[in-house]
């Protein structure tokens, strides 16, 4: 399977991403996002259904959802569960309306050693870091989710196939504005990310499969990485 290389620049300037924090210069992620283009190629709680639809109808930002259940405890972000339900949505949506949706799934890499270097509650204040920063910058219509650990879900509607990458590279550049002190010093992370477009016969289950299997390509190809569909 043929596949096409391209790389997309750091972000320059820094924004503090934890909360209650400002100011100060903090270094940029040196290493460049690299785009690997591939060949063209359950359940959530029925409580759940009326939610997700007057999010769909008003287009409000599921992460406003605070203390009902379908928030992360850790990082207030929309859970499992959550996701599920907004998946069925989507593939309803596209369905009856052709109306076209992407899933990225990203991985925060080499987060054990993080962990082990750090200890754990600088790992749980990380985490926290980035939900803020996802908060602050991703679009209305958007959700992006924590699926368990340290892996996220996001789930997008979009007009063209295309538009995968802009997101992707979007969402990386949020990555790197994600950051916490630790002894007077800026820890970063780095995710690996895999991203694709709902295909003619996909089910929730075989989108957010491809999602992964692009994203742990991402890991083989050096993490800090982008794997998506081949896009015209």
């Amino acid at each position: 399977m043929e596949k096409r290389r391209s790389d997309a620049g750091s972000s320059g300037k820094e924004a503090h991403a934890e909360a209650g924090q400002h100011g100060g210069d903090h270094r940029a992620l040196a290493q460049p996002h690299h785009i690997v283009q591939y060949g063209k190629g359950q359940t959530g709680g029925q409580g759940n259904q009326g939610k997700v639809k007057e999010h769909l109808d008003v287009a409000e930002n599921f992460t406003g959802a605070v203390g009902n259940g379908d928030d992360d405890a850790l990082t207030g972000l929309p859970n499992r569960m959550f996701l599920d339900t907004l998946l069925k949505m989507r593939f309803s949506e596209y369905h009856r309306l052709h109306r076209l949706f992407a899933v990225l799934f990203a991985d925060i890499d080499h987060f054990h050693d993080f962990n082990g270097k750090y200890g754990h509650p600088a790992g749980d204040r990380m985490l926290k870091a980035f939900a803020h920063a996802a908060t602050h910058s991703i679009r209305s219509t958007d959700t992006l989710g924590r699926w368990g650990g340290e892996e996220f879900i996001g789930i997008y509607p979009i007009k063209n196939r295309s538009d995968i990458i802009p997101i992707a590279n979007r969402f990386q550049k949020m990555v790197e504005q994600s950051f916490i002190h630790h002894e007077e010093h800026p820890l970063h992370i780095t995710m690996s990310v895999g991203i694709t477009a709902v295909q003619e016969g996909d089910t929730p289950e075989s989108i957010i499969q491809r999602a992964d299997d692009y994203m742990y390509e991402a890991k083989k190809k050096g993490r800090n990485t982008i794997v998506h569909d081949e896009v015209e």
